[in-house]
């Protein structure tokens, strides 16, 4: 690692001096779907399980709305 390596690194990017057309050719957008709307009284909670029978019960809802 040498200045001018880290210099040109960022003026590969287009990070400095900045150019947004090659900053955004750099990125490589995934687009996905939005997820599907919960119902009230829906079993599943938004939140990180802690608890193993927890990722387990959320493993099988989300296997079964497929």
């Amino acid at each position: 690692m040498t200045v001018a390596n880290i210099c040109s690194g960022f003026a590969a990017t287009g990070l400095v001096p900045f150019d947004l057309e090659r900053v955004l050719s750099k990125l490589d957008p995934i687009i996905q779907t939005p997820s599907p709307i919960l119902t009230v009284g829906s079993q599943w909670e938004s939140k990180t399980p802690h608890i193993v029978t927890n990722i387990e019960r959320q493993a099988r809802y989300i296997r079964e709305q497929r």
